[in-house]
């Protein structure tokens, strides 16, 4: 990947364009804002986000719908709840598991001591589903409030894509239940894409008649 964004850059060096990308460039090569390598990386990042956790949103959240008869026939009677599916999808089966961060100064969090430099490991799948936060965490409820779930992180972590994913997301359910009216799991069963860090499906084989 760090080959095929350095050879993107390269041509888009040759022919920018008004895209994200021709930007990163300028901002690396005339205002030296940014490094060669931090341009890369910053590519990388917003290709990885933006695709990745995307398709891994909307194929685990249709499994979810799919699976869940009920929820499925209620969204489909109560268009209002867009975004509250959206963002139950994101809670119950949060695209991201896993974030790491470093730690700037010693702390203590929930008894256990952190020294500065260690690395956190930080498990929002497990902490979208923390009993103390949502009743009954481990059922599929689009009508809950799931805003203080946290699959997009917090503060200055905070995904810059959020909004769009969202977006991206309520089309996505819309388009896909109003379209196929007739669409059902083949299988109630689906291999889980194993990578450290991402849940959904590897693939979501359904029938649509």
């Amino acid at each position: 990947l760090v080959n095929t964004m350095s050879k993107a850059a390269g041509e888009k060096r040759e022919a920018a364009a008004d895209d994200i990308l021709s930007r990163l460039i300028t901002a690396c090569d005339e205002g030296g804002l940014v490094s060669e390598q931090e341009m890369v990386a910053m590519g990388l990042l917003l290709l990885t986000g933006g695709q990745e956790t995307t398709a891994l949103l909307i194929s685990g959240g249709l499994h979810s719908l799919l699976s869940h008869p009920e929820q499925l026939r209620l969204y489909r009677d109560n268009r209002n709840l867009d975004n509250a599916l959206v963002d139950e999808v994101l809670r119950y089966n949060s695209p991201v598991q896993v974030v790491s961060r470093v730690a700037l100064d010693d702390l203590e969090f929930g008894g256990k001591e952190i020294k500065a430099g260690q690395d956190v490991m930080f498990m929002i799948g497990s902490a979208n589903r923390d009993p103390e936060i949502h009743q009954q965490p481990e059922v599929f409820d689009i009508t809950r409030n799931a805003k203080k779930s946290i699959p997009f992180g917090s503060g200055i972590h905070f995904c810059i894509g959020a909004q769009l994913t969202r977006m991206e997301g309520r089309v996505a359910f819309r388009t896909l239940v109003d379209q196929l009216p007739a669409m059902r799991l083949r299988s109630p069963e689906f291999t889980v894409d194993d990578r450290l860090g991402f849940r959904g499906p590897v693939s979501l084989p359904v029938l649509l008649n």
